[in-house]
């Protein structure tokens, strides 16, 4: 009889360690991005095809490139309807999860162009853009719909610290701290976090919003905030632009005066560049070069000017303006736009004159 319990036990024994073999060895394999191999195909919907294993569940996702090959994209495991592990390619040309990575980001990405490309934005909570997009976004969370958003929010220093989210329904939430431009953290804090989260709380406060992630079940993060902002915080959607400044700092330090010829007959003023290589301006999907746009009429710089002065009333900019007679000194972060306005010799004259340049060009006043 205790032979038979012995033989019982080590059955028993033998059979719990083949099955944690074979769900180490899927565990394994859905963790590296591939397809566990002790399952059973279940089912499949749209590019997602879901495997069934010895008490455990395995959702994969696949691309299919323009060349028409098979790649997979997305692994996921779940035991008792929880999520265990899983991972995501990094397939450059795909269109799904990393169209827009966060590893694609320009370092100097500025607060205009993610205003442009729909960040929900908060300025110390003080300010928030695109919260509309916010509001979209948990209203598909309240209704089990799979959506993505992306949130900066600002340092005091004034540095960026962005996160994407990607609700993937079943109150999953899969999310992606990036700290590298945080110029005051320590340096080795300045990397990308990847997470998991099961909840998302909105905590209503007397002094404003915190949307936060909650119950960890992947990464080192706790908790961690999405974005807030405050009670009486400035909301702005429907940010309009209709071009964009896109500038290559040169390594001469040189003023360039682009206003001679065609462009001296159009404006009584001169137009200076410093510090600069190339300047396009991008409009109406087109991307031109400023000096070409500006003789063919294309944009004038009374827009430009007008478009800053925009950009001052919504916060998208500092500008400053000098007691010499108006100077206006535009701030874009990457770029800095002066308008020169003073009073000059015994006749109180008024000198206009625009510069256009790398932010050093500020300190340099002998220039302008």
């Amino acid at each position: 009889m205790k032979k038979s319990i012995k033989m019982l036990i080590g059955i028993i024994i033998g059979i719990i360690i083949i099955l944690g073999i074979i769900f180490f060895i899927d565990y394994t394999k859905v963790s590296n991005l591939k397809i566990p191999i002790f399952v059973i195909e279940k089912g499949h919907q749209d590019n997602i095809t879901t495997y069934f294993g010895l008490g455990y569940k395995v959702d994969v996702e696949k691309y299919h490139s323009k060349d028409n090959e098979e790649q997979i994209i997305k692994t996921e495991m779940y035991m008792f309807n929880k999520f265990i592990t899983g991972a995501i390619s990094d397939i450059e040309d795909k269109n799904s999860y990393n169209e827009n990575k966060l590893e694609a980001l320009p370092k100097e990405y500025s607060l205009i162009n993610s205003v442009i490309d729909n960040c929900v934005v908060s300025v110390h909570g003080s300010r928030i853009y695109n919260k509309d997009e916010l509001d979209r976004f948990l209203k598909n969370v309240e209704n089990h719909t799979q959506d993505f958003i992306r949130c900066i929010n600002y340092t005091i220093e004034g540095d960026m610290i962005i996160t994407d989210v990607y609700f993937e329904g079943d109150n999953n939430f899969r999310a992606i701290l990036d700290s590298t431009r945080d110029k005051w953290s320590n340096e080795k804090d300045r990397t990308y976090e990847n997470c998991k989260f099961t909840k998302l709380e909105i905590e209503e406060k007397s002094e404003g919003t915190n949307i936060t992630l909650k119950e960890k079940v992947e990464g080192n993060i706790e908790e961690l905030p999405i974005t807030w902002y405050n009670k009486d915080a400035q909301v702005i959607n429907d940010y309009e632009n209709n071009f964009l400044l896109e500038i290559k700092s040169s390594e001469k330090r040189e003023t360039e005066n682009i206003a001679t010829n065609e462009l001296k007959e159009k404006y009584n003023y001169n137009i200076y560049y410093y510090g600069i290589h190339s300047l396009k301006v991008k409009m109406n999907g087109e991307e031109i070069d400023l000096k070409e746009a500006l003789r063919t009429e294309k944009i004038t710089m009374e827009q430009i000017i007008s478009q800053a002065e925009k950009d001052k009333e919504t916060g998208i900019i500092s500008v400053d303006i000098l007691k010499d007679g108006g100077t206006k000194i535009y701030n874009y972060g990457s770029y800095i736009i002066i308008k020169r306005h003073s009073l000059s010799g015994t006749k109180g004259e008024y000198i206009e004159d625009v510069y256009i340049g790398i932010p050093e060009m500020l300190a340099i006043k002998s220039l302008w």
